[in-house]
């Protein structure tokens, strides 16, 4: 009797949420963390119908003065996905691993889940995904560019590969597929100069010469507004112009905190950068610009 009263009441609440937002153009931010967190305040301003998502509990309130509607769940969670993708007209995908958990729980799951919830899909959504150019870890060229074939040598690039093929296969009639293949993220809470103290006398993967690719998170945010707007579909790179090797940048940032610097070792791969120039020319022809163009 009491899971059928509580089966009933789940179901008013559900119809009278329909109702709410009938008529209502709804984004759905599916994890707002810290880019997340960005946009959804960013988003806000505008006066949109915001759903956000975290795993967190605790994060709800802090999400609640900028969003209509606040879940707590994880990405692959297909139960929760089923009541909120079907009212919604655009999805934001920005799942991230936190301590201890794997890609494959993350990303791999996730995808997984919002391709089976999405499957016969019959009005409209745009679908924006945020990758990594980590993908093009391994490239053998002068610069990366989204047309690239690619066969990433590392197990978690490779991983990344497989899932915006996932939801690039979604593209159809009614839905937009957008991923955004971001370079590392600076800005607001995460500045560079953090990462000196990070670095710092420790022994880094790879021999230093490799080029880095950089986005502040404003841009990052920007970029994803301007996507939504513009319904770009497809792979997008989302760097800016600035490709200082390892060695100059993490060397400066360290000199500059007066800490010692790290040191190389070339048989260890990177577990993060794809060590290759990343070309945003795609970006700047679809009429992008960047706020901050080097960091």
């Amino acid at each position: 009797m009491i899971s059928c009263l509580c089966l009933e009441s789940k179901r008013k609440k559900a119809a009278q949420l329909k109702n709410w937002y009938k008529g209502k153009e709804m984004t759905f931010i599916l994890g707002a963390g810290f880019v997340g967190n960005q946009l959804l305040a960013s988003l806000s301003t505008y006066g949109g119908m915001i759903i956000a998502s975290t795993t967190t509990l605790g994060k709800q309130e802090s999400l609640r003065p900028f969003a209509a509607e606040v879940v707590v769940m994880k990405g692959d969670d297909e139960e929760k996905l089923q009541e909120i993708l079907p009212r919604v007209h655009a999805v934001v995908i920005l799942v991230a691993p936190s301590s201890g958990a794997s890609y494959e729980d993350v990303y791999v799951k996730t995808a997984e889940a919002v391709a089976k919830v999405l499957q016969g899909r019959s009005t409209p959504l745009y679908l924006l995904q945020a990758s990594s150019t980590f993908v093009y870890a391994g490239v053998d060229a002068p610069f990366a560019t989204e047309d690239l074939i690619l066969h990433p040598s590392h197990h978690k690039a490779k991983l990344l590969l497989s899932v915006e093929k996932q939801y690039l296969s979604l593209q159809s009639e009614h839905v937009k597929v957008c991923v955004l293949r971001l370079g590392g993220i600076y800005g607001s809470m995460r500045m560079l100069s953090d990462r000196a103290r990070f670095v710092s006398g420790k022994e880094l993967a790879g021999s230093g010469d490799e080029p880095t690719n950089h986005i502040h998170v404003d841009d990052v945010v920007r970029c994803m507004d301007f996507c939504m707007k513009n319904q770009l579909c497809g792979i997008y790179n989302c760097v800016n112009d600035s490709h200082p090797t390892k060695k100059e940048l993490y060397e400066t940032l360290c000199r500059d905190s007066r800490l010692p610097l790290p040191t190389w070792n070339p048989t260890k791969e990177a577990e993060h950068g794809c060590g290759v120039v990343v070309s945003h020319d795609k970006l700047i022809q679809s009429g992008f610009r960047f706020v901050h163009p080097t960091i």
